[in-house]
């Protein structure tokens, strides 16, 4: 008799219902399947942003809602370019404020969608990830999950100063991962992490500095169950919500900054601040800043995101040290741009100051 632990009886569920479609998508010739998360302003109905406000391309024409449960929605993309087996979906909480983006898409196609929803900002925002945050995420899904993540092979790169690259093929502990880049002053780029119960290999995972994860040997039902669900909870209790109670208002105007910790002496040359401001020139679009304060190393910046409306005070107060002040009518997704921004600029790792 057949282990009636392969039965996928969760298919006669109401969740496994909604995971079937997902579970038996086809993949095209030796290509992975890849998952995107994104956070969505709650204020408003995603996909009627963007019904009515699709970009030039109209890479994707339509949204088509396939299956619904209390928790979340699942609609399948409708693109222009559909290849025989191509699909793309595309996941939205209901009350949370998170959407993943799934496909098996060719690695063209995957880019040009990807580039249709950035276009969608400031309703909506891809989460890129840092060294820091993955090694957090992977102790986080180890502790929730019972399963013990195995690294395979992973990819360091050195970003700042002298740009190096070392990639490892070695099965040993994610933790071991990552010192041995922290020793080489390297960073993990990316990491293939096989899932493992007392030994037993369920699959593997991967996941990437872009926020791209990519898994093999399970489904999407286990990856989301025993993975994805795991990273999600991780955002909204220690990354998403670090913005809580952090804006000013007129009732309460005390600063709350939020400080990070770079990873190294960056601002310690005369012209280190003028670096600062041409990055950010360069990089953050559709922002004014005003320099408040500045001494060539040290200073003061104020940053306000025009498509927001949101404001923030930028300190640089030691040579490794910067804080965030969120001023009033701050949102989420402003945050994570400008969070963003200084930490694929400089890494390091952020702390809940209060």
């Amino acid at each position: 008799m057949a282990d009636e632990n392969n039965f996928k009886l969760a298919h006669f569920s109401e969740e496994g219902k909604f995971f079937k479609s997902l579970d038996s998508m086809k993949k095209l010739p030796n290509v992975p399947f890849r998952v995107a998360v994104f956070m969505y302003d709650k204020r408003y109905e995603i996909i009627s942003i963007f019904t009515e406000f699709q970009n030039n391309s109209n890479f994707i024409n339509k949204f088509t809602l396939l299956e619904e449960d209390n928790e979340k929605k699942l609609y399948i993309c409708n693109t222009e370019k559909k290849q025989d087996e191509s699909e793309l979906y595309f996941i939205v909480y209901k009350d949370k404020r998170i959407s993943i983006l799934l496909s098996n898409q060719s690695k063209e196609d995957w880019k040009n969608s990807l580039d249709f929803f950035k276009a969608f900002y400031p309703f909506l925002v891809r989460i890129f990830l840092r060294s820091f945050q993955i090694l957090k995420i992977l102790g986080y899904v180890e502790a929730e999950s019972g399963l013990d993540l195995i690294a395979k092979s992973y990819v360091a790169k050195r970003y700042f100063g002298s740009p190096r690259s070392e990639v490892c093929y070695e099965k040993i502990s994610y933790k071991t991962a990552f010192d041995q880049a922290l020793t080489n002053n390297l960073w993990i780029d990316s990491i293939w992490v096989g899932l493992e119960n007392k030994e037993k290999q369920l699959g593997a995972v991967r996941l990437n500095r872009r926020g791209i994860f990519s898994y093999s040997g399970i489904s999407f039902y286990q990856f989301y169950e025993k993975f994805l669900v795991k990273v999600i909870d991780f955002f909204l209790k220690s990354y998403l919500d670090i913005l809580e109670d952090k804006s000013r208002s007129l009732i309460k105007l005390e600063p709350k900054p939020i400080k990070i910790v770079l990873s190294d002496d960056v601002f310690v040359q005369k012209e280190s601040f003028d670096k600062l401001i041409e990055k950010i020139k360069d990089k953050l679009k559709n922002w004014g800043y005003s320099v408040l304060a500045g001494s060539g190393i040290l200073g003061q910046i104020m940053l306000h995101d025009y498509e927001t409306g949101s404001s923030f005070d930028l300190y640089v107060t030691s040579s490794r040290e910067m804080y965030i002040v969120p001023q009033t009518q701050v949102t989420e997704i402003s945050f994570n741009n400008l969070l963003a921004f200084i930490l694929d600029n400089f890494e390091g790792e952020i702390q809940n100051a209060s």
